[in-house]
């Protein structure tokens, strides 16, 4: 037919690159079969795949069956080229806000419209469930809606968890005139309808959007329009590039009218205000997993579109020389896969990013400077394109081990040279400049050799195209705090791509682990003097310490800054002794804890007042006494002596029979030691007659 778009398209690769095999599947008799339609194109043996259909249903959040064939054809070595859309940012996307419950038939509904079911409004501001729109005289359009679940077209069972419908109602919010009301439970999260405003004025209607079922809310609800109308409300402008042109192996192309670019006179080129912006992140893998996919690079490219074709849609002629020309992102995808043809007709090796490096790489910056969600890295320049060919783009990256490493510990920095493309590179060199408070080790490369202590130079050689080389740089660290690596790495050949060049590595030297010695703490009696350190060391001084649980002896206090636990306790546990966490924070907020308990005991009191008196010879006992502290006792004569024929125990018995002339009185000073340690000194004296 006279507007066979297929065929246009093929007039524009063939006019780009006329050399190049043809062929052609349609993608319009459903999605499955669009899917297979490009596993054939591929099996067929091309190895640049164009298309500029889309569907409607096609999975936002989720990569559909379309885009799982792109995926997979792009794996198997085909380029694939895919029309961005001509929506702008005709798009609403919010969280969803659960506003006010409507009952089943609160609306009424005009003849042919949906009947309202009701449920939970989504607010598009606090207390407003409806969004005003204007449609102009006798347009159409088109509502794709839907939200952050999974489908049950690409996970299966159970499919969506929820169901929403949305509405379009008449200016006064009033009726229902369209809408849609599919039952998505188990199914896909889709609501699609249409409306056309048959009147010859424009049209102002209230948008609405309501969840029917389900246990739970989604977080995000979308919705893309096709056609024109004024979003007079609540715009968010957001990205409109969703389904098979989102996926991550298809470049997706933008347009530019090719006569308000560079070559006619126009610089920079201007992006064709319908071409569909990017930005719409895939929340679910294909097995209904969450996942976070920010798809942020899209669209990749922008070509030409507007160029003439021999047929198409008569009358769109703009330089009224007889043929029509093609517009929209339709045309601009074939431009730039014929421009792919022609790289892959110079360089058959190029693997499909091969081919999109190329592309990207060489294009002309449409915006600001880098990439952004309307042009992606700008305008394609075929002869650009394939002078990059002939460069190269070597990269250096790194990482370290450990980190962080405490200090006196070695550090590791491996450095990883990638030959990402185009040719093999030759005369790789790589030079590390190792920082203050490192000092060098050694340095081993995977091929070649390394010279050099401060600042390393490696010699790696050569190293293919697609090929790797690394060095492990070890050294040794000096001082507390970050350090920063500093790597980079050059070839012979021009590097395309200086930006990957250069790399940064920063790590963190830390002091010893920080520790408490102490394991336990000794255990004392009441009124006695108490001093014990918790030994704290490591990590970064100073230290601040506290009690976080349980309580200390009563008495007994924490030095903060030290660690000293001290005091004289005046108070017995020993039947149930309690225990009592201390936390150390160190200056570097590091922090540890350790439990503790100190068992204090009574008092440690002697029980005799006095001796007995003793006689020559006559046999003598008696028993020394104490109570409190922990038994057992030992007793010891630490002043003074006993009379010729008597002898003090450990037990604490003092016996024997004292010898002729040792008559008088015997100053003593006996000690008693319980187990703990702790001791008493008791004065006393002995009588001999």
């Amino acid at each position: 037919g006279g507007t066979d778009e297929g065929r246009a398209m093929l007039q524009i690769v063939h006019d780009i690159a006329p050399g190049a095999s043809l062929a052609f599947a349609t993608a319009f008799v459903s999605e499955a079969s669009f899917a297979n339609n490009i596993i054939a194109l591929k099996n067929a043996g091309a190895d640049v795949i164009v298309d500029d259909v889309f569907y409607f249903d096609e999975p936002m959040f989720q990569d559909g069956i379309v885009a799982q064939a792109v995926d997979s054809v792009v794996a198997g070595g085909a380029a694939y080229f895919s029309a961005a859309g001509n929506e702008a940012k005709q798009s609403y996307q919010h969280a969803f806000n659960p506003g006010s419950t409507f009952t089943d038939g609160q609306f009424p509904s005009a003849g042919g419209a949906p009947h309202f079911f009701g449920g939970v409004a989504h607010n598009f501001a606090p207390g407003d469930p409806f969004q005003s729109l204007t449609i102009p005289a006798h347009g159409t359009v088109t509502f794709s809606m839907q939200w952050d679940t999974p489908s049950f077209s690409v996970s299966g069972s159970p499919g969506a968890r929820n169901d929403l419908d949305i509405y379009l109602l008449n200016s006064s919010a009033t009726q229902v005139i369209e809408g849609s009301t599919f039952d998505n439970v188990g199914a896909d999260p889709v609501e699609i309808f249409s409306y056309t405003n048959n009147s010859g004025l424009p049209q102002n209607v209230n948008l609405m959007i309501v969840k029917f079922a389900g246990a739970t809310n989604p977080n995000i609800v979308k919705y893309i329009y096709f056609g024109s109308m004024t979003v007079n409300e609540f715009d968010t402008q957001s990205s409109t590039i969703y389904g098979h042109s989102n996926a991550n192996g298809a470049e997706a192309v933008g347009a530019a009218w090719y006569k308000q670019t560079p070559a006619f006179g126009v610089s920079p080129p201007v992006l064709e205000s319908y071409s569909s912006a990017g930005g719409t992140a895939v929340l679910f893998d294909t097995d209904g997993n969450s996942i976070s996919d920010a798809r942020a690079d899209k669209p990749e490219i922008t070509a030409p579109d507007g160029a003439n074709t021999t047929f198409f849609f008569a009358g769109d002629d703009p330089e009224s020389d007889g043929h029509p020309n093609f517009f929209g992102t339709s045309a601009a995808a074939p431009h730039a896969g014929g421009v792919a043809a022609l790289l892959l007709q110079a360089k058959p090796t190029l693997t499909p990013s091969d081919v999109y490096a190329a592309l990207e790489s060489s294009a002309i910056n449409m915006g600001a400077a880098g990439f952004d969600n309307g042009s992606g890295f700008g305008l394609i320049q075929a002869d650009a394109s394939l002078d990059l060919l002939d460069q190269l783009d070597i990269g250096i990256t790194q990482i370290d081990s450990s980190d962080p490493v405490a200090i006196g510990n070695n550090v590791t920095y491996t450095l990883t040279v990638i030959n990402h493309r185009f040719i093999d590179a030759t005369g790789v060199t790589v030079t590390d400049t190792l920082p203050a408070g490192l000092g060098f080790v050694s340095a081993t490369p995977s091929q070649g050799s390394c010279v050099g202590t401060t600042t390393i130079t490696c010699n790696l050689g050569g190293i293919l195209n697609r090929g790797s080389a690394t060095v492990a740089v070890v050294a040794t660290t000096a001082s507390l705090g970050q350090v920063t690596n500093i790597a980079s790495v050059s070839a012979n050949e021009t590097d395309f791509n200086p930006t990957n060049n250069t790399s940064n590595q920063t790590t963190t030297i830390t002091g010893p682990p920080l520790t408490v010695g102490a394991n336990s703490l000794p255990n004392t009696a009441a009124g006695l003097n108490y001093n014990t350190n918790l030994q704290i060391t490591g990590g970064a001084a100073p230290y601040h310490a506290t009690v976080i649980s349980g309580a200390l002896p009563v008495g007994l206090s924490l030095n903060a800054s030290t660690g000293v636990i001290s005091g004289v306790p005046t108070k017995a546990n020993n039947k149930k002794p309690p225990s009592f966490t201390v936390r150390i924070t160190d200056n570097a907020s590091g922090s540890v804890s350790k439990q503790f308990s100190i068992v204090v005991y009574p008092a440690l009191v002697s029980k005799t007042k006095s001796l007995k008196r003793g006689a020559v010879g006559k046999s003598y006992a008696a028993t020394l006494k104490a109570s409190g502290g922990k038994l057992p006792y030992n007793w010891s004569l630490i002043a003074g002596s006993l009379p010729a024929g008597l002898a003090a125990s450990p037990s604490g018995a003092i016996t024997g029979m004292p010898s002729g002339g040792d008559q008088g009185t015997y100053p003593l000073t006996f000690r008693v030691t319980d187990s703990g340690g702790n001791f008493k000194d008791i004065p006393l004296s002995l009588v001999i007659q």
